[in-house]
């Protein structure tokens, strides 16, 4: 019998190809040990061919412009713009894209094994881009972040810009200030799905879906937290809403909400804000992130109550804080 044979023999029989043991989850043909040998197999060959100026395809000396040498650069370069040209996936050449540049199945293989090759370098202290270290705390190398920072930038407008350019809400059309909003809800769950950092591509990759649109921050965040499930405060009346509610949690969250505020502001320190459903509690050093994940947080206004109120907060518009806290130089475009 012949490999290609047994191959497929193995595969349609549910069996790993390298040691014929069970195949269970998204692996292939491999088992999961197979598998992972298989990925730090080629993690370790690919390294060691970049660190000497090699092909990684091949082994032989690079071109010195790309990580290939000068035959696959050019026979990857020939193929991917014949498979364009004929709206084939770039991937396999076979079945037509639906969007984007891959089929459905190799789609979701290249995002299956980059998931799972970022975890075996994560879990190894390197960048989950490339094979360098990782920075202090950090899942990127220096190089990688900015790279991520920069296509994660171009990619965000490109989005906004199709979607509109305005909060379709309140028309606010600071760029800073507008974000994607999922009109039928569900938007937690597909960002754990898709990576929060990833959203913007997928949106592009998936052929900009109708379900989305555009919104500013106050309120896309203000309609999530809002009395008023999916509604913007700047459709109800605040006062009239809390005088309504009657389940005691709810009462119970709102009361520390308005204690919190009255000692560090009942508006926003930036631009004045002062509707209570479009306000949140700023970190001035913009370490929000670390400091809930380091007291394990779950009520940024329960913790502040129950440490006496210490310094480094402060109050502002769900606008103004999340700007500053995607912004390089933690500065609101006020500030600028």
């Amino acid at each position: 019998m012949d490999q290609k044979s047994r191959y497929e023999i193995l595969k349609s029989r549910g069996l790993c190809v390298g040691c014929m043991t069970p195949v269970t989850g998204e692996t292939g043909a491999l088992c999961k040990k197979c598998y992972e040998d298989k990925l730090e197999k080629r993690r370790k060959e690919r390294v060691h061919r970049k660190t000497n100026n090699l092909c990684v395809t091949c082994g032989l000396p690079n071109n010195n412009i790309s990580n290939y040498c000068s035959s696959h650069a050019e026979k990857n370069k020939k193929w991917h713009t014949e498979r364009k040209k004929q709206f084939l996936c770039l991937r396999c050449g076979k079945q037509q894209p639906v969007a984007g540049e891959r089929c459905d199945d190799c789609s979701n293989t290249v995002r299956i094994n980059s998931k799972n090759e970022a975890l075996a370098r994560k879990e190894q202290g390197l960048c989950v881009g490339c094979d360098n270290k990782a920075s202090a705390g950090q899942i990127r190398c220096e190089e990688c972040k900015e790279k991520h920072k920069k296509s994660n930038k171009q990619y965000r407008i490109r989005v906004i810009e199709y979607y509109g350019n305005k909060c379709l809400c309140c028309g606010e059309s600071q760029y800073e200030f507008l974000t994607i909003d999922h009109i039928n809800g569900g938007g937690t769950k597909h960002r754990e799905e898709v990576g929060s950092a990833y959203i913007w591509k997928w949106i592009i990759d998936n052929n900009f879906p109708a379900d989305y649109q555009v919104l500013c921050y106050n309120c896309n965040c203000g309609k999530e937290g809002s009395l008023n499930k999916g509604v913007c405060p700047h459709k109800y009346n605040y006062t009239e809403a809390v005088a309504s509610v009657t389940d005691k949690k709810m009462l119970y969250r709102l009361r520390r909400r308005e204690k919190a505020f009255q000692k560090y502001g009942v508006a926003c320190k930036c631009c004045g804000e002062n509707r209570p459903g479009l306000l949140t509690m700023d970190h001035i050093d913009n370490n929000g992130a670390e400091h809930r994940k380091i007291y394990n947080i779950r009520s940024i206004y329960q913790w502040l109550i129950k440490s006496n109120f210490p310094d480094g907060f402060q109050t502002m518009c769900f606008n103004c804080n999340c700007a500053r806290g995607h912004s390089s130089n933690n500065k609101c475009p006020h500030e600028k």
